[in-house]
C-alpha cells in the first residue's frame, strides 16, 4: 500500500485470540463462570468439565476444550486433538468454532497453512457475528491472502468490525479512508475512526491522528494536539511516533523547541532500527545542536 505522507504508520492487523465461549445449562458453564475458581487458574478441573460436556454432545464445550489443547491450559498442548474438536464444533453448526478453525489454517498450527480456507471460516463465523473473523477477513482481502485482493471488501469486514467495537478494525478503516482504498478518500472520517481507536489505546491509530493534525490534510492544523498524540503513542513504544516527536521538538512545532529531547528520541528511534531517526541524530550532530554533539565520531554504533 502506498501510505499517506512520509510516516504513515502500517494498519494494524488485531491480536487474534481463541476464546471460552459461554455455555448455558452445563457443569462447564457455570464452573467458567465462577471468579474465585476460575481466578484460581484450576484448568485440570476447566479441561475435565469441557470433556463431560463435549462427550454429551455440547459443541461449545468441544470448542472450548480445543481452545485449551491450543493453549496448553489444563492439558499438554496439541494443536491436532484442537483442530478436531474444533472441526467438529463447526461442522455441527457452532459457527464461534469456525472463527477457531479459521485461525488454526491462518497460523499452520496443525495443519499446513491454508488462506482460502481460513477465509472460508471467517466467513461462515463473521456472517454469525463474530466480531473477529470480520476482522480477520478485512486483513485477508487487503492482503490478498487466500482472495483475491479487493479493497473495498476489506473495507466493508473492516466497518462490520468497528461497528461491533473491534477498534483496530477502526484504525485499519481509518487507514483506508485516509487513502482512498475501498471508499472515497475522507480524511475527516479517517480523523474520526483514528481518534475513536486511540482512546481505545490503539496505538497506531494515535500515531496516525497524529500525522493528520501536524500535516493539516483534511483536518485543521494543529500541531499542539499533533505532539500529544505523538507522545501518547512515544510512550507505548511506537519509535516512529517517538521519532516524529522529536522533529516536533527539534523545530518548536506544537510546543517548545529543544534540541536536548529531540536529540534523546532520536537516538531512541535510531537504537530502535528507525533510519530516520539515525539521519536525524547525525544531522544534529553536525550542526552542533544537543547535549552530545560531536561525541561521537562519524560511522560510530549507537
Amino acid at each position: 500500500m502506498k501510505y499517506l505522507k512520509q510516516a504513515i504508520f502500517c494498519a494494524v492487523i488485531g491480536c487474534i485470540t481463541f476464546f471460552i465461549t459461554a455455555m448455558a445449562n452445563n457443569s462447564a458453564h457455570l464452573y467458567l463462570q465462577d471468579d474465585v475458581s476460575y481466578k484460581q487458574q484450576d484448568y485440570s478441573r476447566t479441561v475435565k468439565l469441557n470433556r463431560q460436556a463435549c462427550n454429551d454432545g455440547n459443541l461449545p464445550a468441544c470448542s472450548n476444550l480445543g481452545t485449551l489443547y491450543v493453549l496448553g491450559l489444563g492439558v499438554e498442548q496439541n494443536y491436532s486433538r484442537a483442530l478436531g474438536l474444533f472441526e467438529q464444533a463447526c461442522k455441527g453448526g457452532f459457527l464461534s468454532s469456525c472463527y477457531n478453525l479459521g485461525r488454526m489454517y491462518y497460523e499452520g498450527h496443525g495443519v499446513e497453512k491454508d488462506y482460502s480456507r481460513a477465509a472460508e471460516l471467517y466467513e461462515k463465523a463473521c456472517g454469525d457475528k463474530v466480531i473477529q473473523a470480520c476482522s480477520n477477513l478485512g486483513e485477508l482481502y487487503s492482503r490478498g491472502l487466500g482472495v483475491s485482493q479487493d479493497y473495498y471488501r476489506a473495507a466493508q469486514f473492516y466497518e462490520q468490525a468497528c461497528k461491533g467495537e473491534d477498534f483496530a478494525s477502526c484504525a485499519n478503516l481509518g487507514l483506508f479512508y485516509s487513502n482512498g482504498y475501498g471508499v472515497r478518500q475522507d480524511i475527516s472520517r479517517a480523523a474520526r475512526l483514528y481518534e475513536q481507536a486511540c482512546n481505545k489505546n490503539i496505538v497506531e491509530a494515535c500515531a496516525n491522528l497524529a500525522i493528520l493534525y501536524v500535516s493539516g490534510e483534511g483536518i485543521e492544523q494543529d500541531y499542539e494536539r499533533g505532539a500529544k498524540l505523538y507522545e501518547q503513542a512515544c510512550r507505548e513504544k511506537h519509535q516512529l511516533a517517538c521519532y516524529s516527536l522529536g522533529v516536533l521538538y527539534e523545530h518548536g512545532q506544537g510546543l517548545g523547541q529543544d534540541y536536548y529531547r529531540a536529540e534523546n528520541l532520536f537516538a531512541q528511534s535510531c537504537r530502535a532500527g528507525i533510519s530516520q531517526g539515525c539521519s536525524s541524530l547525525g544531522n544534529m550532530y553536525y550542526k552542533g545542536q544537543g547535549g552530545a554533539a560531536g561525541l561521537f565520531p562519524c560511522g560510530t554504533t549507537l
